[in-house]
């Protein structure tokens, strides 16, 4: 037997473009941020899923957008904290602003 499917669309294109472009500025958030290794690759995965309805002649289009993001890594911020706090006491100065 021969149905004809119409689309329904609760995720449209532009809509799964645009969660697109989001996950690839996450990637490249990661990939400039110092904590987390450079060489790491990262990675977009997308899941776009078709489910037709025969009682209804139509079929539900849904995505799921995700990234695998390389580890960032607190040992690089703790290090610059305590070089830092080292600094200060070496000096017995604290540099920043101050509120009034």
């Amino acid at each position: 037997m021969n149905r004809r499917y119409k689309i329904v669309e609760e995720v449209g294109t532009n809509d799964i473009l645009a969660a697109i472009a989001e996950k690839k500025a996450e990637v490249f958030d990661n990939i400039n941020d110092g904590r987390a290794d450079f060489k790491t690759t990262r990675r977009i995965t997308i899941n776009i899923e078709f489910k037709p309805d025969p009682d209804t002649g139509s079929v539900a289009i849904s995505a799921n957008i995700a990234t695998k993001l390389a580890p960032v890594s607190l040992m690089a911020l703790t290090h610059a904290v305590q070089q830092i706090a080292l600094e200060d006491i070496e000096t017995g100065e604290i540099e920043g602003e101050t509120e009034e």
